[in-house]
């Protein structure tokens, strides 16, 4: 009878404790997945975590942030002063030892900046067919109108456009332009390179 009453106890408490929704002990505050701000304004996102933290821009890490412990809990502070178009991408908080991480993107309109600026392996999509691919010509300001071409030639090509990713699908082996248009102006992003990579099928040989 007791040994029932256990594995019942058992049975109730394995399945408590594995319906209980998955918390993050990573956090980020303001919380918001996306914000726009102001040109020239400053900002700044806390971010806590019980073991060590850092941020990254975009892939790459951010090194002037400090870090700070307090009890059990480590916080980082990202503050950006004077922002301008140069300062849109996405803001993430990481554990130095797992992969999870919590992050923000941020969108300063810069008149001035209407793309942000691609690195040179940033301008070369490799791509095998399989699946969408993505030409990264991302805007500064969420509410602009960008159009893909392909280059020397005037016809808008249809494509899905995300603002915090670029032009999204399926593209032919050629190079292609984002036309960003503010105001009635318009404004042509650098030129992105699309190559097909295609292996060899590759056979088995047997020698007798």
């Amino acid at each position: 009878m007791m040994r029932l009453l256990f594995l019942k106890m058992l049975l109730f408490l394995l399945f408590f404790l594995t319906g209980l929704p998955q918390t993050s002990s990573l956090e980020i505050s303001p919380n918001d997945q996306e914000v726009i701000l102001s040109l020239y304004s400053d900002f700044s996102v806390i971010c806590s975590g019980q073991n060590e933290i850092y941020w990254k821009k975009d892939s790459k890490p951010i090194l002037d942030t400090g870090l700070e412990r307090r009890d059990n809990t480590f916080i980082s502070i990202l503050t950006l002063r004077n922002v301008t178009g140069y300062d849109t991408g996405e803001y993430s908080c990481l554990y130095k030892q797992s992969a999870e991480e919590k992050a923000i993107y941020i969108f300063v309109p810069d008149p001035s900046l209407p793309f942000v600026p691609s690195s040179q392996e940033d301008t070369f999509v490799f791509t095998t067919g399989h699946g969408e691919d993505i030409i990264p010509c991302r805007v500064t300001d969420p509410n602009t109108r960008v159009t893909l071409y392909e280059k020397k030639i005037d016809d808008p090509i249809p494509s899905t456009y995300f603002a915090q990713q670029g032009f999204k699908g399926y593209f032919e082996d050629t190079s292609y332009i984002c036309r960003a248009t503010l105001d009635e102006q318009e404004f042509d992003s650098e030129t992105f390179y699309v190559y097909s990579i295609q292996g060899e099928p590759f056979h088995n040989t047997f020698l007798i």
